[in-house]
């Protein structure tokens, strides 16, 4: 990160494009992490959205 910081002021005189960097990375890793458990059809969708009482089954053991 620091290293970030140094080389946008170093390009830009700012440390902007360093943050608007970090900014999209972040962005990109929470709608990754939708994409692959959360959305419907995801991972942990079924898990997350069980109904109450219903016993969620557990995934065979090999």
């Amino acid at each position: 990160i620091p290293k970030s910081y140094g080389s946008s002021i170093a390009l830009t005189g700012a440390p902007n494009a360093a943050l608007w960097a970090f900014l999209l990375f972040y962005v990109s890793c929470l709608a990754i992490t939708w994409g692959v458990y959360t959305r419907k059809g995801g991972l942990l969708h079924d898990i997350e959205r069980a109904k109450r009482g219903a016993p969620v089954r557990p995934a065979a053991a090999e």
